[in-house]
């Protein structure tokens, strides 16, 4: 259905990324203009978007103007006093009022890209990734074709590259996590698997620390009773979220499965290959140590396809550092050549079977 459509729509999709990709590779400074433009071109075909039928964004532009446009302030407060995911109720609400369901995906892919394009921008710079080098970490960052599930899910992608921009920045450039808890809070209240992640984040918190690791080890103990003992309802509303998953979303996307397995593999044999390259650098560790909950989250959860995919997407996210980092060891073209065939590979499938597949920005008559 809609062939023609699709087609044209996934072949827009890859004349971006193969423009802008050579666009970084010939820029001899940052590319920050070029992929805030990259982002805008890629939020602005996300709001002309047309999701097929049964599709998430279809769903909520039916709940949009069913559920939302009616409501008044009044009942807006009511129904966020009683919802664990306040900002998103909020954000909806707002968009109903508009009548332009668009600017939901639109806005969703402009803090995803701004996101996931600051970690790629400050990456580039630490490891002196340049040239076609920086062209193909481009490539291999948009292969995946992440890109529909932004703009059709609009929550849990959106909530996991924002735990992402917060841990990278923590992790590697020294932010405090005290700054970031603005959107720490926003992400948690947009999805429940994203107050999971972040959660668990806390826990591990301590690890970064060289010094006063009992103490820093005192305060997630310290956070999350605070949390179980006053309001324990989040956390069982988080636990009744992965077996409603487990027990109703039945669904699986068998291309889907295949492009986050060969990902993730592919990763996994990355880090077993260049080990001692690579985890010469103590963000890197404590990027891995994170990375290996997550992957054992994933094997655990591997017939369970929507915990397996979310969570294997937030897996290349937090990966998206080991990349760069093995980027700027490899000395020869062998490395660089298989890690371009993967990508095109993965971007080939996402674009014929994937997701990706569905992208369509208008109908024929």
């Amino acid at each position: 259905m809609y062939y023609k459509e699709r087609i044209i729509g996934v072949l827009t999709y890859g004349i971006l990324l193969l423009f802008f990709a050579f666009v970084v590779k010939k820029s001899k400074k940052s590319p920050k203009k070029a992929l805030m433009i990259y982002t805008v071109l890629l939020s602005i075909l996300a709001y002309f978007y047309i999701p097929n039928p049964g599709y998430d964004l279809e769903r909520i532009y039916i709940t949009l103007s069913q559920y939302y446009k009616p409501m008044n302030s009044y009942a807006l407060i009511e129904l966020l006093t009683r919802s664990f995911t306040p900002t998103i109720n909020i954000f909806y609400y707002f968009i109903s009022k508009t009548d332009f369901y668009g600017i939901a995906p639109f806005t969703v892919s402009m803090i995803f890209y701004s996101c996931v394009f600051s970690i790629y921008n400050d990456l580039c710079e630490k490891y002196d990734i340049n040239g076609y080098k920086r062209s193909l970490f481009l490539i291999f960052i948009m292969s995946l074709g992440t890109y529909l599930e932004v703009i059709t899910n609009i929550r849990c992608m959106t909530a996991f590259a924002m735990i992402t921009y917060c841990i990278y920045n923590e992790v590697f450039n020294k932010k405090s996590l005290v700054k970031h808890l603005p959107i720490y809070f926003i992400a948690g209240t947009i999805h429940l698997a994203a107050l999971a992640i972040i959660i668990l984040r806390v826990a591990i918190y301590p690890l970064q620390k060289k010094k006063w690791k009992i103490f820093y080890s005192l305060i997630p103990i310290t956070i999350l009773g605070i949390i179980y003992i006053f309001y324990p309802s989040f956390v069982n509303q988080i636990l009744f979220t992965e077996s409603y998953y487990k027990e109703h979303v039945t669904y699986s996307y068998l291309p889907e499965f295949i492009l986050m397995s060969i990902m993730t593999i592919y990763i996994v044999f990355i880090k077993l290959m260049h080990w001692k390259s690579i985890m010469v650098d103590d963000s890197l560790k404590y990027i891995n140590f994170f990375s290996f909950i997550l992957l054992a989250i994933i094997l655990l959860n591997i017939g369970e396809y929507s915990i397996f995919h979310r969570i294997g997407t937030l897996h290349f996210l937090i990966n998206i550092p080991l990349m760069a980092k093995y980027l700027s060891l490899l000395k020869k073209r062998g490395g660089v050549t298989f890690m371009f065939i993967i990508s095109a590979i993965i971007l080939f499938i996402a674009g014929i079977y994937g997701n990706l597949c569905g992208f369509k920005f208008f109908i024929f008559n």
